[in-house]
């Protein structure tokens, strides 16, 4: 296929470039492709910072594209902390609070058992499933309350998404 010309041109001798040409490709950065994995490298036993600049450092200080995403990324500046009096501890915090709550439902159930009127506002599990239940099977809040000897405002408290 195609005609003789073409033919005769692809057995001839290979092209030249001009030197200008040679040098531009020699020179002529490769793509530059993403690692598929990012990883950290490990620094040898004993290493220590080297105040020279080696061939590696001056040539990213050399190139364009680099350059570019240094300016992208702009100046970082050190971050500032200020020194807590007293570091946070999630599970301290959640300890302490479990304790005030629990301390909390107990001191309503004495006062329950020596006559105490004003009904509960801490619920356990269970008295939170008969909540449920009752709701349910279509128990209004204060049947509910009145029932399970709450205080008022409990079970709307609880979950104003609960629906019958």
């Amino acid at each position: 296929m195609g005609s003789a010309s073409s033919k005769a041109a692809s057995k001839a001798a290979p092209r030249t470039f001009a030197a200008g040409a040679q040098k531009a490709q020699q020179t002529a950065r490769p793509s530059v492709s993403k690692p598929a994995a990012t990883t950290q490298p490990t620094p040898p036993s004993g290493a220590t910072a080297d105040t020279t600049k080696s061939s590696a450092i001056l040539n990213d200080a050399r190139d364009p594209d680099f350059a570019s995403m240094l300016n992208q990324v702009g100046h970082v500046g050190q971050a500032r902390f200020a020194p807590k009096e007293k570091p946070y501890n999630a599970a301290t915090s959640i300890m302490s609070k479990r304790g005030e709550i629990s301390a909390a439902f107990k001191q309503e159930a004495e006062e329950k058992e020596f006559g105490g009127k004003q009904g509960q506002s801490w619920l356990d599990a269970l008295a939170v499933k008969k909540v449920l239940e009752l709701k349910k099977d279509g128990w209004s809040n204060d049947r509910i309350e009145k029932h399970l000897q709450l205080r008022p405002g409990v079970v709307a408290r609880l979950g104003e998404f609960i629906r019958a």
